[in-house]
């Protein structure tokens, strides 16, 4: 169930001219019997507040306390004005889970490193979702499939580098080229403030990617 303190992400469940999903994220502020009090949300795009008419409807999603994300159609249906203005949108009838194989991935190239068979080594991601990242070692570092290790990755946020430490488990292991192979991880156990922050930030670069092209 959402919880107060929870960053939920939306759709506009009617498309934009461009064609594109309109996409902004919000802060839960209080909960009513069947609704949600939430923050006038921020566009990922622009960085700044939206404003909405009631009726307006969207996909929310958010990070469950099993770190899984959720997903639940919603509308707002009001709006009142406290210490800030805020929104009252429906609360979910139906969630559906969301598979960690349709986390939103992206390119990502940031340090990181990790520990497995007792070394510390050094890499860089290749791409990064709220479920895992991808990265290459050395072949001389022996990894089998399902070995878990612990990762640490810094992410560039908005106010700054956050460094993000979780158990990761292998799922692939792929040789590449020269003495190089690919690891594809799966995130475990990762907090879900952190897990937020990886999908905030793939949801920016995914949208910086498609402004580019």
């Amino acid at each position: 169930m959402v919880e107060v303190g929870d960053t939920l992400h939306f759709e506009l469940i009617k498309q934009s001219e461009s064609g594109q999903p309109e996409k902004y994220h919000s802060k839960v502020l209080d909960l009513l019997q069947h609704d949600i009090v939430i923050e006038y949300p921020i566009s990922v795009e622009t960085g700044k507040q939206s404003f909405f008419w009631d009726g307006t409807q969207f996909l929310a999603s958010y990070v469950g306390q099993d770190t899984a994300v959720y997903q639940f159609e919603t509308e707002i249906i009001g709006r009142k004005k406290e210490e800030i203005p805020v929104l009252i949108i429906k609360g979910p009838v139906d969630f559906e889970r969301i598979q960690r194989r349709e986390y939103v991935r992206v390119s990502a190239n940031m340090d990181l490193s990790l520990s497995i068979n007792g070394k510390s080594i050094h890499s860089s991601s290749i791409d990064l979702s709220g479920g895992g990242c991808s990265f290459l070692i050395s072949q001389q570092v022996k990894v089998t499939d399902d070995q878990e290790f612990m990762l640490s990755l810094s992410l560039k946020l908005p106010n700054g580098i956050r460094t993000i430490r979780t158990k990761s488990r292998v799922v692939r292991s792929n040789t590449v080229r020269g003495n190089k192979q690919m690891i594809s991880c799966e995130f475990l156990d990762i907090p879900v403030r952190e897990r937020e922050h990886i999908i905030q930030f793939c949801y920016k670069k995914q949208l910086l990617e498609k402004t580019e092209k």
